[in-house]
């Protein structure tokens, strides 16, 4: 078989919405009440409904107040500024969770159990992202498939 050059198409399909998320005042107040409970209640109540509208709700607020401040990469970052930011920020978590590990060794096998929720719900982001709109989509797929790796290929018994 010959080598031969392959042209890959610009993958310009997946995208945020360009709307804001909306929700009814029901969700919203539902929301509230979740957030404003104990940590542990926010968590079992993620774990457990990761459908509704209220759950997906306080979900999103979770995630803006952590990523929130982030400062965001300009819309024509390329490949390699995409590579430096991940880069940096592993460096950053790197550093802090040796910290963590060292001013509190005993507590260290709990938090690697705490990965194991984290681990089931995953994938739900990809509920999110892949849409039948965006199935096409080189991203989708790709982002699946490293899904599909991480769950083991179908063995549960293989799963990271």
């Amino acid at each position: 078989m010959r080598d031969r050059p392959i042209f890959r198409l610009p993958d310009r399909i997946v995208a945020l919405p360009a709307a804001t998320f909306e929700f009814s005042p029901a969700a919203g107040a539902e929301a509230d009440g979740i957030l404003a409970g104990e940590p542990t209640d926010l968590f079992r109540r993620l774990l457990h409904d990761q459908e509704s509208e209220s759950v997906l709700l306080a979900a999103r607020r979770v995630l803006h107040a952590f990523l929130g401040a982030a400062p965001a990469l300009e819309p024509d970052a390329d490949a390699g500024a995409v590579l430096a930011r991940l880069a940096a920020v592993r460096t950053e978590l790197t550093g802090a969770l040796a910290a963590t590990r060292a001013a509190h060794p005993d507590e260290w096998p709990g938090v690697l159990r705490e990965r194991a929720p984290l681990t089931l719900i995953g994938g739900c982001w990809l509920d999110t992202v892949s849409q039948p709109a965006t199935q096409p989509a080189e991203i989708v797929n790709t982002l699946f498939g490293q899904h599909f790796t991480l769950m083991g290929e179908g063995n549960p018994q293989r799963t990271a």
